[in-house]
């Protein structure tokens, strides 16, 4: 059901991007048409309710900014600042992807300049906490806003997976922007570190692909 909800609307939106490239810039489309096609098969191969460590829910998280920085240019900027000891924490699989989605698409993408999207990660007591925020407008402050079916979906499976023993959190930043902090049990993956230690992610600025 997660699935079936989230990639339609993400999945329509790359092709679109990819067609209209294809005008202009046949190798760009090309590698966002790669990217999407491993994105759709990693995320295919994977249970919604496995858990993972946060180095893998970061590489995946990876293989969507890849598309969304052929899309945007050099109006999106990434900053990931997780603390090395939260990199073999347990998290739900596909996670963050569909709040990062949310930060592109009701912030960044509603900018009249670059923005700039930062995943935070830290252990705060026995909780790990992750924080995605943006530079972008916000949410309304009327009372006709209503949560969207990435949150609303997140906040379900955190219930599911943890209980009360978790939370998911909102708010507008000072200096413009939203913050939305998660707050999960602190599990630690005992089998060594994937990827040599390091996640893929990284400090992504003026990336044309």
């Amino acid at each position: 059901m997660l699935k079936g909800q989230l990639q339609p609307h993400f999945l329509f939106n790359t092709l679109n991007s990819i067609s209209c490239l294809m005008r202009e810039d046949v190798e760009a489309a090309d590698n966002m048409m790669t990217s999407l096609g491993e994105l759709l098969r990693t995320t295919l191969s994977v249970s919604a309710s496995e858990e993972v460590t946060l180095r893998q829910e970061l590489n995946m998280l990876e293989l969507y900014l890849a598309i969304e920085r052929a899309r945007f240019q050099d109006r999106l900027r990434v900053l990931v600042n997780a603390d090395p000891e939260t990199l073999d924490c347990k998290v739900p699989c596909l996670l963050l992807q569909p709040i990062v989605e949310n930060a592109v698409r009701h912030g960044i993408a509603r900018l009249d300049r670059p923005g700039c999207v930062e995943v935070r990660a830290a252990c705060v007591g026995a909780e790990l906490s992750i924080s995605i925020l943006d530079d972008g407008p916000g949410i309304s402050t009327e009372s006709t806003w209503r949560e969207g079916i990435g949150l609303a979906n997140t906040r379900a499976r955190l219930e599911k997976h943890y209980g009360e023993m978790q939370s998911l959190r909102y708010t507008n930043r000072n200096k413009g922007g939203l913050i939305v902090e998660i707050r999960l049990p602190l599990q630690a993956h005992k089998t060594g570190n994937e990827n040599g230690g390091r996640s893929r992610l990284r400090e992504t600025a003026n990336v044309n692909r």
